[in-house]
């Protein structure tokens, strides 16, 4: 998985009007992950550059692969490596980083955009 155009990335693109939401209600990319997240029973996150340890992220795993499978750890909580996706597709990479590095990963949703800029 890379970075490719997704189903929630040309929805975004459209900038589609919310439904009854009045005047200047935009479908964001993150609206769109947000409400992604809540159908699939997923933690939605926004990612705060600042808040990031750099070590880290750079410390679970090569940076090629968070860049080619677009998944990204941001910090451990409850036991768990909280680790970014953009799409619930992208669940089973997480769940084979648990297998192979022996790590409880759990996955969240967040907007690719977000994750794009951790990664670079």
């Amino acid at each position: 998985m890379s970075a490719t155009v997704s189903a929630l990335d040309v929805v975004a693109y459209l900038r589609l009007r919310v439904p009854d939401a009045g005047e200047g209600k935009i479908l964001t990319e993150e609206r769109i992950v947000e409400a992604v997240a809540q159908s699939f029973g997923l933690p939605f996150l926004k990612i705060h550059p600042l808040e990031l340890n750099a070590h880290f992220i750079t410390n679970q795993f090569p940076r090629r692969y968070a860049h080619r499978h677009m998944v990204v750890p941001l910090r451990e909580e409850k036991g768990r490596i909280l680790t970014a996706i953009p799409d619930p597709a992208f669940r089973e990479v997480v769940e084979d980083l648990s297998r192979q590095l022996g790590k409880p990963f759990q996955a969240v949703l967040a907007t690719k955009s977000e994750i794009l800029k951790v990664i670079s």
